[in-house]
């Protein structure tokens, strides 16, 4: 899925993109309302929240975690600890709207072949951007697939693993993730 992504926002021609899983499905006009409050407010990314269908039913309910662990919904001047605030936990990249330039000016890609390398790409855009809205709505619906056999999911997770401790020091954000996030 990484290669087809960053294949597709490097072809982009629209000023914000979106990530959505083949598993997942948009939430009626969820990415239309994330799109007009990112265009309105002149946003790098607006995020919403994911509802998740699965043995147990729950709503990833973003905007309630950055309200509770900063206190707000909007940064005018970068996320800053927020990673590490919200436990490394602070969106789903398929609840992301994204200013494509972000990802070019910053030279943002997704480690290809790499399991679970859409949260640290995440990470990434969120570290990256300057100016984020997180709005209370249900943006995609999400049914999480379990294919991968474990030996195939270890293999895939440790190949992310040098390119997320890289980020993570260059970002000075590797001690609070041992702290905090880790620990997930």
């Amino acid at each position: 899925a990484a290669h087809a992504r960053n294949r597709g926002a490097a072809a982009a021609t629209a000023p914000y993109v979106a990530f959505l899983d083949p598993e997942s499905e948009a939430v009626g006009d969820g990415y239309a309302r994330l799109y007009q409050i990112a265009v309105e407010q002149a946003l790098d990314v607006a995020l919403g929240n994911v509802y998740v269908c699965g043995v147990e039913n729950r709503v990833e309910d973003y905007y309630a975690a950055l309200m509770e662990a900063m206190s707000t919904q909007r940064f005018e001047e970068g996320f800053g600890q927020g990673l590490r605030l919200t436990g490394f936990h602070p969106a789903d990249l398929q609840a992301m709207v994204i200013r494509r330039s972000l990802m070019g000016d910053n030279g943002l890609s997704m480690v290809e072949d790499a399991q679970e390398a859409e949260s640290l790409f995440a990470w990434q855009v969120l570290q990256a951007a300057r100016r984020i809205e997180a709005a209370d709505l249900s943006v995609v619906l999400e049914y999480p697939s379990g294919t991968d056999k474990p030996a195939d999911y270890l293999d895939k997770l440790l190949r992310l693993q040098g390119p997320k401790v890289d980020w993570l020091k260059q970002a000075g954000l590797l001690e609070g993730y041992m702290e905090t996030g880790f620990a997930r």
